[in-house]
């Protein structure tokens, strides 16, 4: 499935493009352009609702100039959720009652790595293009319980059903970027990129029924194949060299 870019990613991307067309200096003497630190190291940051948060989904993301010309950046993203839900609904017009259960887990690891060209190093505002692989691992747990009671209250039946899934996933990514330098550390940027991932899952899935006088019970599992395409790291955000 393909997603469109953020606004504020797209938004930032447009400035830093009206600024290069619109206030290029007539001479290289009329602007100070800081050049990017080679070789040298960054950490990066994405910005989102003008707070800091990770790069690349990634709860760590560093970047290594090789030169002036060529970056690689690496990238570890770790990220975790739990919920769980009860309510009670009433049926029209029979008036049965009943309870719903609901516990929903996953958690996903990935590590990526991106290598960066950057065709016009010296420009007040660097165009780059990306090419990385993201490896990572993911696990998710679904699980619905339903308990029906009649009118008076007893108990008329239940259902309830467990999804699970875990597995490892490969991703393809091609980014295109644009950069300015704030000063000789520091760099403001943008991103946007299109990624096709596959995921092979084993998957479980369990079924309960139990009426009054009768129950049954379903099981399956088995591997499961994806590939999909989406929109990758379109996001603004900052570099700290060091």
């Amino acid at each position: 499935m393909l997603r469109c870019p953020p606004t504020h990613a797209l938004a930032l991307a447009a400035a830093l493009w009206f600024a290069a067309v619109f206030t290029a200096p007539a001479s290289a003497q009329d602007a100070t352009v800081h050049k990017l630190p080679s070789p040298a190291w960054a950490v990066e940051f994405g910005l989102a609702n003008a707070s800091l948060s990770s790069f690349d989904g990634a709860m760590i993301s560093l970047r290594q100039q090789k030169s002036a010309h060529a970056a690689w950046r690496y990238g570890l993203s770790v990220s975790a959720s739990t919920s769980n839900n009860d309510q009670d609904r009433t049926t029209s017009p029979s008036a049965q009652v009943s309870n719903d259960e609901l516990k929903l887990s996953s958690s996903n690891l990935a590590l990526s790595i991106t290598r960066l060209t950057f065709p016009a190093p010296d420009a007040v505002v660097r165009p780059w293009f990306g090419a990385g692989l993201e490896l990572g691992w993911s696990t998710s747990n679904y699980e619905r319980n339903t308990t029906y009671y009649d009118q008076d209250g007893a108990f008329s039946g239940s259902q309830g059903f467990e999804d699970r899934n875990h597995g490892p996933s490969a991703a393809l990514m091609g980014l295109f970027g644009l950069e300015w330098s704030a000063s000789e550390r520091f760099v403001i940027h943008a991103q946007y990129g299109q990624a096709i991932r596959y995921r092979r899952l084993q998957y479980e899935y369990d079924e309960h029924q139990v009426y009054v006088g009768a129950s049954s019970d379903y099981h399956r599992e088995g591997p499961m194949n994806e590939w999909s395409t989406y929109g990758v790291s379109a996001r603004a955000g900052v570099s700290v060299f060091w």
